[in-house]
């Protein structure tokens, strides 16, 4: 049976794989729109020549962008959940030819409860991305940046674990699809007051590290939620992406906004 379920998972990942590659093509073609301006030079931004399909610079040079990802790292921040990029890295990383840098950030560090946020966060946020156009010249892509979701499943992060919270009763503790079933049966830690309520170091280091959550029957039903808009968290979802839009949108900085980092299928 556990032979059957890892073969299950193989081709689970595999199609994922080419998924995900799929979806994020298309979130960051989209998200373009808001910067690049299909045409014409409008308001002095970045935008596509629709006759070469190029991108054009403000000044009619032609961009051609070199990339790097940067999100959250235990050394590098000094903002919770926000990288932090020295001037002495982002001029390392201009030397080596990097242009673009994606940068990482998190929903649930800026709508901390439901309907409350903490707009420090964003313009810590927006700070950064601030100093790296204008001392260094990069442009930006911000990244909602999940991992497993929510800090509702173990080493999870991103996504506030109020909108992550499936209210069935299979799901509750104990319930034939409670968290991790079917990867594990629930070891729960009687000290545990919020999400997860499992022994998490055991369950990771057994099942070899924090994606295995994405198998779990309540996980995948969470992502279902945010897509279907169950109980609203899609609405939010949105209410959230419309303030960060109106933050940065006469940012010169900003090249796209990536909607969702590696979206799981449900």
């Amino acid at each position: 049976m556990k032979s059957d379920l890892l073969d299950k998972m193989h081709v689970f990942s595999s199609e994922y794989r080419k998924t995900a590659m799929v979806s994020y093509v298309v979130v960051l073609v989209c998200c373009l729109i808001n910067y690049v301006i299909s045409g014409s030079n409008n308001n002095n931004k970045i935008f596509v020549d629709n006759i070469g399909g190029r991108f054009v610079l403000p000044d009619s040079r032609e961009a051609t962008f070199h990339g790097i990802c940067l999100t959250e790292s235990s050394t590098l921040q000094t903002v919770s959940g926000l990288v932090d990029i020295t001037d002495e890295k982002a001029s390392g990383l201009k030397e080596l030819g990097f242009n673009v840098i994606r940068v990482g950030f998190h929903w649930n560090l800026y709508e901390y409860q439901p309907k409350v946020f903490n707009e420090t966060y964003l313009l810590q946020l927006e700070s950064l991305v601030n100093r790296l156009g204008s001392r260094h010249g990069f442009y930006i892509i911000l990244d909602m940046h999940q991992d497993q979701m929510s800090e509702r499943f173990c080493a999870g992060h991103g996504i506030p674990s109020f909108y992550a919270n499936v209210n069935l009763p299979e799901f509750n503790n104990n319930g034939t699809k409670a968290y991790p079933q079917p990867i594990a049966i629930p070891d729960y830690n009687a000290s545990a007051i919020h999400p997860p309520l499992i022994k998490c170091k055991p369950f990771l280091h057994k099942h070899h590290g924090s994606a295995v959550s994405l198998y779990t029957y309540y996980l995948g039903k969470a992502f279902q939620n945010l897509y279907d808009n169950v109980n609203g968290t899609l609405d939010a979802y949105g209410h959230f992406w419309r303030k960060v839009a109106l933050q940065f949108s006469d940012n010169p900085y900003i090249l796209a906004y990536e909607i969702l980092n590696e979206p799981w299928y449900g």
